[in-house]
């Protein structure tokens, strides 16, 4: 029984098989770059990891007419489907629809969230962070912050008049004014008083200015789901971002109508223009398995 369980050992083996790809591009100009073609049965996956895309000109770019993003199509014959007139001629991120299985990846760096397309699938399987919104969030350190502005503001003191307040009443002792003392000895005592506070806001505007920031923060809901068919059109997904880096991944596992030759391949659209030149940066991390039949 031995022997024959090493005879069978490689057709186990052949049952799952796997693919890693890895790509590193530095100052790259194409407009396309193919990724990957791989054949998927039913219950195959496909990860895809972006862990790393540089932009440069993201402030500049109209990402509506020249998106950037990824495109999963199934391939018409059996090998690399060569680019047709249609592809060199009109971004494959932009199309409106498509006669075979597309999936579209559309990122968009200023919202911060990848736009999903599908055409003709039936059964492909998507899972992914999907981004629903935004939340507000404030810190406790903020609000008791200004739950203190509140109640320990100082009177106001007018120059040339007297204070009749007494320590009963709740006033300082050290900022009354003496008997037979001037209003100018008031206000200076109050001046005294006020530069240690001005002296105190200067040294904590930037803090003031962060806190600021941290009330305006916005923290971006994700909800990891998995969506079949016809609901993963629309989805919008999350995009994170690290300096001036973005990342994000996704998993496809295909159905029994959706299986086939597939093609993977990158988009940056603007680099289709006449005389265009943006230079970008990607390094990608995908992970193919199929199961025979």
């Amino acid at each position: 029984m031995a022997w024959l369980a090493l005879l069978l050992l490689p057709l186990l083996l052949a049952v799952n098989e796997a693919r890693i790809h890895k790509l590193s591009l530095n100052n790259e100009t194409r407009f396309v770059v193919h990724l990957s073609t791989f054949g998927y049965f039913a219950n195959g996956t496909l990860e895809v990891n972006l862990t790393s895309l540089s932009l440069p000109q993201v402030n500049k770019t109209n990402f509506s007419s020249n998106p950037v993003g990824f495109s999963l199509s199934r391939s018409r014959v059996n090998g690399v489907l060569a680019y047709t007139a249609e592809d060199t001629e009109k971004c494959t991120l932009l199309k409106p629809k498509s006669d075979d299985v597309l999936v579209l990846f559309i990122i968009d760096p200023l919202t911060l969230s990848v736009q999903v397309k599908s055409f003709a699938e039936v059964d492909i399987v998507l899972t992914a962070e999907e981004k629903k919104g935004t939340k507000e969030t404030r810190t406790k350190r903020d609000a008791t912050v200004h739950t203190a502005d509140k109640t320990t503001t100082p009177d106001k003191v007018t120059s040339g008049t007297k204070t009749d307040k007494t320590p009963e009443q709740g006033q300082d002792p050290k900022t009354q004014v003496q008997k037979g003392g001037g209003a100018n000895q008031e206000v200076g005592g109050a001046d005294q008083k006020g530069g240690g506070t001005g002296q105190k806001d200067e040294k904590g505007l930037k803090e003031d200015e962060a806190e600021k920031k941290e009330v305006d923060k916005q923290s971006v809901v994700t909800t990891a789901v998995s969506k079949k068919g016809k609901d993963i059109n629309g989805m919008k997904l999350t995009l994170a971002k690290f300096k001036d880096f973005y990342n994000f991944t996704f998993r496809i596992t295909m159905g029994a109508e959706d299986q086939g030759l597939y093609n993977l391949n990158f988009h940056n659209c603007y680099n289709m223009k006449q005389g265009a030149f943006s230079p970008y940066s990607l390094k990608t991390y995908t992970s193919s398995t199929y199961i025979l039949p």
